[in-house]
């Protein structure tokens, strides 16, 4: 048996797997390495009077080279449920790690990428507490005011991403600072904002990229993205992002199975491998340089 072949006969099968067409495969591995950059990373502690301590990973873009006489967009990652609880691992599972990495930086002219870790903890009966919530507003923008004092000379714009859980939190923060944000990347979550304030997020210019798989097995896609799906055609700043199947690299689908099969709800793997498929080829025609290169459009 091939080793690939292998590994996929040791994975338990996804529920979905019956669905897939002739030709079509499972994946279990995204095409990046976990960890190559974590040591690019500084870990700081932001301190809010109400919330506490707050863990956050920053990658400095002059500290490792970016030239001193031009200014850096701060882009901040928010992480899905639980992951904080795994440290620096967290830069990777929040979709950060990679843009870090000094071939991602040169294709969008280098950014500081900073990962805060909400405060969670699991209890004695197995609850998960301190997740993203709308208690994180005002510390995660006092989080950015922060990063600001200390790099007054070399910060522009406002750019954040969140995953799942995060995503959601993304949502809160875009709707309560539009004037603040020059972008947000909103990938597998709810909590999306009303008609109403969509259009006040559109009107402050914000870029937006709304993604979700339509077989997400955590967040159903009817229920939490199709009603607004005609709102989002109608702002000027929006790319929508909604894959029948969510594939890894090598172009097969995705599947991850910690105890509950999620490999269609993290989509935030394949933005961090740039929405590219290892062959060179985009996974989206509007992003034909992917996420880099919406970067680069947008702080032109």
């Amino acid at each position: 048996m091939m080793e690939c072949e292998k590994e996929r006969s040791e994975h338990v099968l996804p529920p979905w797997a019956d669905l897939l067409e002739e030709g079509e495969f499972i994946s279990y591995l995204p095409s990046y390495e976990v960890g190559a950059y974590f040591h690019l990373f500084d870990k700081l502690v932001y301190h809010d009077d109400t919330l506490g301590d707050i863990t956050y990973y920053i990658f400095d873009p002059i500290k490792h080279g970016a030239p001193k006489d031009r200014k850096y967009p701060i882009c901040m990652w928010y992480h899905g449920a639980s992951n904080s609880l795994v440290g620096e691992v967290c830069i990777s599972y929040s979709g950060a790690e990679m843009f870090a990495s000094p071939e991602y930086q040169k294709r969008f002219g280098g950014a500081y990428i900073v990962v805060p870790l909400a405060n969670e903890e699991r209890i004695e009966d197995g609850r998960l507490t301190g997740c993203w919530n709308d208690s994180y507003i005002k510390p995660m923008k006092g989080l950015f005011d922060e990063i600001i004092r200390q790099h007054a000379d070399t910060v522009s714009v406002n750019i954040i991403f969140g995953n799942s859980c995060g995503s959601s939190f993304c949502w809160s923060m875009t709707k309560t600072y539009p004037e603040f944000l020059h972008g947000a990347v909103i990938v597998s979550g709810a909590n999306v904002p009303t008609d109403e304030e969509l259009r006040n997020i559109d009107t402050n210019n914000v870029h937006i990229i709304v993604a979700h798989g339509k077989r997400d097995e955590l967040t159903n896609f009817d229920q939490y993205i199709l009603p607004h799906v005609k709102m989002f055609g109608q702002m000027k700043h929006c790319i929508c992002y909604f894959p029948e199947w969510v594939k890894n690299g090598d172009g097969g689908i995705a599947s991850i199975n910690y105890g509950v099969e999620m490999g269609q709800h993290c989509l935030i793997n394949q933005f961090q491998a740039n929405l590219m498929y290892q062959d060179g080829t985009c996974y989206d025609e509007r992003l034909p340089e992917g996420i880099t290169g919406w970067l680069n459009d947008i702080l032109m």
